[in-house]
C-alpha cells in the first residue's frame, strides 16, 4: 500500500497492490475532495482495512477524526467509500509495515514527529477513531487494541520500542534502508531515535516542556528578570526619556509566541512639558497602555478622549523603573496626561487601534 503526498500535505489517492491478479493491478482509492495532512501541525491519521464474509476487501481513511469520502477502481470494477472490492490482500505474520518510507529503490523518510502509534484488532468505528484521537491510557487500553506505542519510554539497545496491549512487546522503530550484500538489495536498519515533546493535546510524562520568557527592547537595559510560563517581572531602565516598545517572547519545545507592548517613559520634572507630542503614536496592545517612570514618586495619570471627557484615571506611588498600566477602552484617539505633585510632566496622544 502506498500514497503520494504533495508539498502542501495534500493526498489525492492511495493504493493497494493485489497479490492475486498477476501482482500488477492496484486497488486505487481516490478522494472526492483531496485529503490534506496539514504541514507543521499535529495530525491524527487512521487507516482502516477489513474483509467481509465473502472475502471482499475495503479500506477507509480518517484525518483528524473525519472520514474521507472516496471512490475506488480495481481490475475493471469500481465503488465508493462503503463498497467492497474483490481483492485478496494477504498479511502474514512475517510481514511488516513501513510508514512514510517510500520504495526501496528511492526511499523517502519521514520529516516529522510521531506522538503515538497503535494497531487495532478489526476495523475501527467512528467511535473508536474519536477515542484514539482523544488519547489512550497505556495502562487501561480498549480490549481490541493489539499494540500501542506511546513512546514514553526509551528505545532498547537495538533502538526498538516495545508495545503495550494484546501483543505486548511487539517492536516498532525508526529505520533507514541501508545497502545489503546483494546487488540492488537493501536492509531496513533501526536508527537511534530523537526525542522531543509530543502533541500538546495528549498527556505524556517522558519529555518535560519548559516555557521560558525573554524580554527585548532597543536602547534599554533589563535587570532583575524572573518568570515562568504564567507570570513574571523585569526591571527596565532607559538612559533618556522618550517613547519605546518592549517585546516579550515565550518559547518552549512546541514553539514560540511574541507580543510587543508600548511604554512611554516620563522623566522627572517640575514644570509643564514644553509641548504636547505632535505625532500620533499607534499602539495596539489589547487596549492597554503602559507608562514607565524614570524617577520614584506619586503620579496621577488621566486619560481623555478627543471630546475632552475623562475616561480613566489612576494614581499610584511608584519606584524608579516601575510602570503603571492604563486600560484605554474603545478604539479611539486619547490624550494621556501625567502629573506629579499636581504639575503636568508629560502629555501624549495615543491611538488605540
Amino acid at each position: 500500500m502506498w500514497a503520494d503526498f504533495a508539498a502542501s500535505g495534500e493526498i489525492s489517492q492511495y493504493k493497494f497492490r493485489s497479490s492475486t491478479v498477476n501482482g500488477s493491478p492496484a486497488l486505487v482509492y481516490t478522494f472526492k475532495n483531496p485529503a490534506v495532512v496539514t504541514p507543521n501541525a499535529w495530525n491524527h491519521v487512521v487507516l482502516v482495512f477489513e474483509y467481509n464474509d465473502n472475502s471482499q476487501f475495503r479500506s477507509k481513511l480518517y484525518l483528524n477524526g473525519v472520514l474521507q469520502e472516496s471512490t475506488w477502481t480495481f481490475n475493471g470494477g469500481s465503488g465508493s467509500t462503503e463498497d467492497w472490492a474483490n481483492i485478496n490482500y494477504d498479511i502474514s505474520a512475517s510481514d511488516w509495515f513501513c510508514f512514510a518510507g517510500g520504495r526501496g529503490s528511492s526511499p523517502v523518510y519521514n520529516n516529522g514527529i510521531i506522538d503515538d502509534l497503535m494497531v487495532w484488532d478489526g476495523a475501527m468505528t467512528q467511535e473508536d477513531v474519536n477515542q484514539a484521537k482523544a488519547g489512550l491510557d497505556g495502562s487501561n487500553l480498549p480490549e481490541n487494541v493489539i499494540a500501542y506505542w506511546d513512546f514514553e519510554t526509551d528505545a532498547d539497545d537495538e533502538y526498538y520500542f516495545a508495545a503495550k496491549g494484546k501483543k505486548a512487546g511487539a517492536k516498532a522503530c525508526s529505520f533507514k534502508t541501508e545497502a545489503g550484500e546483494g546487488e540492488g538489495s537493501g536492509v531496513q536498519t533501526p536508527q537511534n531515535p530523537l526525542y522531543i515533546s509530543g502533541c500538546p493535546f495528549i498527556a505524556g510524562t517522558a519529555f518535560q516542556v519548559e516555557t521560558l520568557p525573554t524580554w527585548s527592547t532597543k536602547r534599554g537595559v533589563f535587570t532583575e528578570s524572573t518568570g515562568t510560563d504564567t507570570e513574571g517581572s523585569t526591571k527596565l531602565s532607559y538612559s533618556k526619556g522618550g517613547d519605546y516598545t518592549v517585546t516579550l517572547k515565550l518559547e518552549n519545545s512546541l514553539g514560540s509566541d511574541m507580543k510587543t507592548y508600548p511604554v512611554f517613559k516620563v522623566d522627572g520634572g517640575d514644570g509643564v512639558a514644553d509641548e504636547v507630542m505632535g505625532d500620533m503614536r499607534t499602539y495596539t496592545v489589547d487596549g492597554v497602555l503602559f507608562v514607565e517612570f524614570a524617577e520614584e514618586g506619586t503620579y496621577q495619570v488621566a486619560v481623555y478622549n478627543v471630546s475632552g471627557m475623562l475616561v480613566a484615571e489612576k494614581e499610584a506611588a511608584v519606584a524608579a523603573g516601575q510602570n503603571m498600566s492604563i486600560t484605554l477602552g474603545a478604539k479611539d484617539v486619547y490624550v494621556v496626561k501625567v502629573m506629579k505633585e499636581g504639575k503636568v510632566v508629560r502629555a501624549i496622544k495615543v491611538l488605540n487601534r
